[in-house]
């Protein structure tokens, strides 16, 4: 941030609209913001990237009723998944557009975002036609929820997950298993007092590394735990279409089944 107030040219912080795939360099701007911009259109022209890391504002509103945000909206192919140009998107859907047009086929997307985009309609039945949207454009590959109080610092007490996805390669790319967690401390309480260093994340880490290193050829089986959670889950992940298997880990032999890619029994989703 020093090198950028001081002017050094080299720290590639940029000031736009990050929704406008256009990038207008609007008329009047001074010397420096029209260089920036020329330069910030051509690096997003030429080049894609292996990871978008991202935390977007979620309720930010573009409205077809106002020219300079209905030039926006016509960018995007989910404005148009209904009947002609949507009258309005908010940014929780077009941010995940964006970082598609972003990344090169089998990038990785970890986001923040609203459990709204997850499990409900919401906006005219425009979040199932997005959910479709997204599953045609991304592999999901983790769902992690997180507690209300996350963001109980930054004032904000919307329900949010963690969203990792990967840019599908082409069209028959196989959707895998899922990893789907519940976060229930994230290292401070509902006042916003540290309690541990990483609450209960760091396990999850744990428990996704195992579930990508471990589970073999099985589809679809999650055995990250928590019986009443997992139903939720597993009927929120519904919603994007995929099914899941609830297997009982307490059944001796079942655990090791599914990491081994065994048929197991357990309650079939979908």
């Amino acid at each position: 941030m020093n090198m950028y107030l001081h002017g050094d040219g080299g720290s590639h912080i940029f000031l736009s609209d990050t929704l406008d795939k256009e990038l207008l360099i609007e008329s009047g701007l001074d010397r420096e913001l029209t260089t920036e911009r020329q330069e910030l259109k051509k690096i997003i022209t030429e080049k894609q990237f292996d990871v978008v890391l991202t935390n977007p504002p979620f309720s930010m509103k573009y409205e077809e009723n106002k020219p300079d945000e209905k030039r926006i909206l016509e960018q995007y192919e989910i404005a148009i998944l209904g009947n002609g140009l949507a009258r309005s998107l908010k940014s929780n859907i077009m941010f995940i557009e964006r970082y598609h047009d972003l990344l090169r086929p089998g990038g990785k997307l970890l986001t923040v975002i609203d459990e709204s985009v997850l499990n409900t309609e919401g906006q005219g039945k425009m979040m199932q036609k997005f959910r479709k949207w997204l599953r045609e454009k991304f592999i999901v590959r983790a769902i992690i929820s997180l507690p209300k109080n996350t963001f109980v610092n930054a004032d904000a007490g919307v329900k949010t997950s963690v969203l990792y996805l990967t840019k599908r390669k082409n069209t028959t790319e196989e959707q895998p298993k899922v990893f789907m967690a519940i976060s229930e401390n994230v290292g401070h309480n509902d006042t916003g007092r540290i309690t541990s260093e990483w609450g209960d994340l760091g396990e999850i880490l744990k428990s996704f590394k195992k579930f990508q290193n471990a589970i073999g050829k099985s589809k679809n089986i999650d055995v990250t735990g928590g019986m009443i959670h997992k139903v939720k889950e597993s009927l929120e992940i519904t919603q994007l279409g995929i099914p899941s298997l609830i297997i009982n880990c307490g059944k001796s032999g079942n655990l090791k089944k599914a990491i081994l890619g065994r048929e197991v029994k357990g309650t079939l989703i979908k």
